[in-house]
């Protein structure tokens, strides 16, 4: 049998604490794969626009989000250059090739 040792969780009496815990833990990943699953998901909600408009967007409004959730202390700043990255790349290809 597997013991875990839960002390580090047992001081937290709301949700939003205990994420907060884990998501120190984990140095701010827990966050930041819920980020890219919001991205993931937002691009299989907008799959009737075309796929360079739908990254775009979905890109933007992940970018956004992290860079408040970063303000906030709780993601690195990778996950909000990688959505930048994403965002000016999809941006300049519609810009350069959709024209």
């Amino acid at each position: 049998m597997v013991n875990y040792n839960l002390t580090a969780m047992q001081g937290n009496a709301t949700i939003s604490g205990f994420i907060d815990n884990v998501n120190q833990f984990t140095n701010g990943t827990l966050i930041g794969m819920f980020m890219i699953a919001l991205f993931i998901t937002m691009l299989m909600i907008m799959k009737n626009w075309e796929f360079d408009k739908s990254i775009l967007t979905s890109s933007f409004l992940c970018f956004a989000i992290s860079l408040m959730l970063k303000m906030a202390g709780w993601i690195n700043w990778m996950y909000v250059v990688f959505f930048f990255i994403l965002m000016t790349s999809s941006g300049l290809y519609l810009y350069t090739i959709k024209k």
